[in-house]
Order: structure tokens, then C-alpha cells, then sequence
């Protein structure tokens, strides 16, 4: 059978987040499967992608104008945007918007394109948005042929709008082949970009993770991502005492070396979607000690046989399994393999076929259809 094209959405796919990872990821996963893949970066201006696409996925930058600051102005760029978007899209057979407000605008073009499968694809937690942008999406989501969520809480929390085909599927694992750790390495690694509302909580790992590195001076915890190596993490390791201890480094091209040089990936996130950290992390053989957060970690990790998943807030639990893994090579090893067996589950085959049904379901339509692929 004869693959459809793909239009694949995404705000800007030259910035360094696990959106743009997962956005590549799939990218190449679908190319991978045999569908042309058109990817295109609405926000960005033709830099290089952040992460490598196969020579199959076709990039296209529209160079739209991003910021906006007042509801007038949020109306104005869904106009503009939608304006951009209608030629570059018109001979896709499905369109995936991995972004709220790019699905609201595939769902308008769709009104006059009813043979386009259109489908949105959620990586923030929904909860999150402006409100006017939740707003629109509950008006024009009941239009797309489905909703694709990262977790449990999210497919319940879109089913409640009333939507008919709301589908739960995970991302692709950046590194397919499973790479083992060596467990004997004094290094615990987290992974994330160190915001102004302090997501990833960092603020809260060194606090918690230090009494424990003070008595093991030998072990560092490595910490990697965007304006992670500004001045306040430093401040709050050095008032800790953990100063030559917490390693922080900005987000680098080539993570899977950082992950390799660990012996367990450790998270103090305050919420997740489904975190691409841990499937990294599983795909180089780390068990991650992570907070019970709102809502991904709890479906990523299995406590007490690839990792460990602390009630949120319990910072007397989350220092003591850190201090378990950190004083205890096997316990590292046991969990660390555990975890390794359960990459296979985000491989792009994988995933890949998970998605095949909802980009099929456009040839058992009665509608008219557009000839032609991407």
C-alpha cells in the first residue's frame, strides 16, 4: 500500500528542547516507516535543525514572527500563521500539529479541506495554557480526526472535552540502541533546561541531594542543559557545600556521551509530560530516581525495578533512595538492566507502527480526497 504524505507542525525546530527532540524523532521515525514526511518549523528562519533529520524528512522554515504579548495580538499571529500555513500543507494527506495552537490552525483548514486527516499531537500539559488558547482549542478540537497525548492524564483530561478519538502514544527513544552503563561511575546525571519557573527543580535536588555527596566526596551529580551553568545553581551548591561537587554544563551536541559517563539519572521535577530524559536514560541502561509529579514519570517508571518514583514533596524519601543508589553498585546495576529492557517499547519501529492506524484511517474515508503526497 502506497504511504500518504505527512505534514508535521512544529513552532521552531532549531531551538534545543525535548519538543523539538521528540518532533525529530518522530520525523524520522515516520520517514523511516516509509511515509514522505514534510517537517515544517513555523517560528524558525532556516538555521539547522537542533537535532540531525534523515536526508527523508523534507524541512521547511516559514519564518513567522513568534512573540506576543496581549489576546489581540495572540489573534492577530493565528491569522498570520494560518495565512502561512495553507499552501505548504494543501497537498497533505494527514497533518500533525505538535503544538496547541498550530492544531487549531490545521483544525480551520481542514473546514475546507475534509479530506485532510488532521491530528494534534500534546506535549504540554493542557491545564497550562492561556486561557484564551484554551478557549480556542476547545472550540475547534472536536474538528480534528484525533488527539494524540504522551499520558493517561492527558487522554482522560481531553476525553472530558467531549473529543471522540483521543489516543494515548509515547515518543521515540533518541538512541535506539541500548547502550549499558558502567555502574562503578561516581556520577548521577539530570537532564533539563533551568527556567525562571524552575520545572526541572533544581533548586530542590541540590538541597536534597547534598548531606548525601558531603559524606561520598567522591560522587558528583552532573547537571545538563540550557542556562544551567548560570549563577544562581552555583550559588546554592556552594551554600550547600557541594560546590566541586554539582558539575554544571550547558545543554551539548552530544548528550549520549554525558548519559554514558553516569551510573543512575536522578529528576526533582515539579511536572512532566512523558520526559524524553527517561527515555534516554533507559536507552543507555540508568535507573532514574524521580518525584511522583503530575503526570509522566508514573507511567515511565515501575518502582523498585527500574528505578525509583517518590511521593512528591517527600524530600526525607527522595534523599534516601538517592543515598541507596549512590552507596550501592548493585542495586545500580539491577535497576540500571531493568530499565535497558524496557527501551525496546520507544523504539522508532515501535512507535512508528503505533501511529500507522491514524495516519491509515484517511483510505477508509467516503469523503472526497485530495490526490497527490507531500
Amino acid at each position: 500500500m502506497t504511504p500518504r504524505g505527512v505534514a508535521l507542525l512544529v513552532p521552531d525546530i532549531t531551538a534545543r528542547r525535548g519538543m523539538e527532540r521528540a518532533t525529530t524523532n518522530l520525523a524520522n521515525a515516520l520517514a523511516g516507516a516509509g511515509w514522505p514526511v514534510r517537517l515544517i518549523s513555523v517560528f524558525s528562519n532556516g538555521a539547522p535543525a537542533a537535532y540531525p533529520l534523515t536526508p527523508d524528512v523534507e524541512l521547511l522554515h516559514l519564518g513567522l514572527q513568534r512573540e506576543v504579548s496581549n489576546n489581540v495580538q495572540r489573534l492577530v499571529k493565528l491569522a498570520h500563521t494560518l495565512r502561512h500555513l495553507a499552501k505548504p500543507t494543501q497537498t497533505a494527506e494527514v497533518i500533525i500539529a505538535a503544538e496547541g495552537m498550530l492544531a487549531v490552525n490545521a483544525a480551520i483548514l481542514k473546514m475546507q479541506r475534509p479530506w485532510q486527516q488532521v491530528i494534534a499531537w500534546e506535549h504540554l500539559l493542557s491545564e497550562l495554557d492561556p486561557p484564551l488558547y484554551r478557549r480556542l482549542r476547545r472550540a475547534f478540537y472536536p474538528m480534528l480526526d484525533a488527539v494524540v497525548v504522551l499520558n493517561e492524564h492527558e487522554r482522560l483530561a481531553f476525553a472530558s472535552w467531549g473529543l471522540k478519538h483521543v489516543v494515548r502514544i509515547p515518543n521515540v527513544t533518541s538512541f535506539p540502541e541500548v547502550q549499558v552503563a558502567d555502574y562503578d561511575q561516581p556520577r548521577a546525571i539530570s537532564v533539563g533546561a533551568h527556567t525562571a519557573d524552575r520545572v526541572k527543580g533544581f533548586d530542590r535536588l541540590i538541597p536534597e541531594a547534598a548531606p548525601v555527596l558531603r559524606t561520598q566526596p567522591q560522587w558528583k551529580i552532573v547537571i545538563v542543559g540550557r542556562d544551567v551553568p548560570g549563577p544562581e545553581l552555583e550559588q546554592l551548591a556552594t551554600a550547600h557545600g557541594v560546590a566541586e561537587q554539582v558539575e554544571r554544563l550547558a545543554a551539548v551536541s552530544d548528550i549520549s556521551a554525558q548519559y554514558r559517563r553516569a551510573s543512575f539519572m536522578v529528576m526533582a521535577s515539579r511536572h512532566e509530560a512523558l520526559p524524553m530524559v527517561i527515555l534516554e536514560a533507559k536507552a543507555h541502561g540508568l535507573a532514574t530516581l524521580a518525584y511522583d509529579v503530575p503526570h509522566g514519570p508514573r507511567e515511565m517508571i515501575t518502582d523498585g525495578v527500574d528505578g525509583f518514583l517518590v511521593p512528591d514533596g517527600d524530600s526525607v524519601t527522595f534523599a534516601r533512595r538517592f543515598e541507596q543508589l549512590v552507596t550501592g553498585e548493585a542495586l545500580r546495576r539491577q535497576l540500571g538492566e531493568a530499565a535497558a529492557q524496557s527501551a525496546a517499547q520507544y523504539s522508532p519501529q515501535a512507535i512508528a507502527e503505533q501511529w500507522r492506524p491514524l495516519l491509515q484511517r484517511s483510505r477508509a474515508r467516503t469523503t472526497q480526497r485530495r490526490p497527490g503526497n507531500v
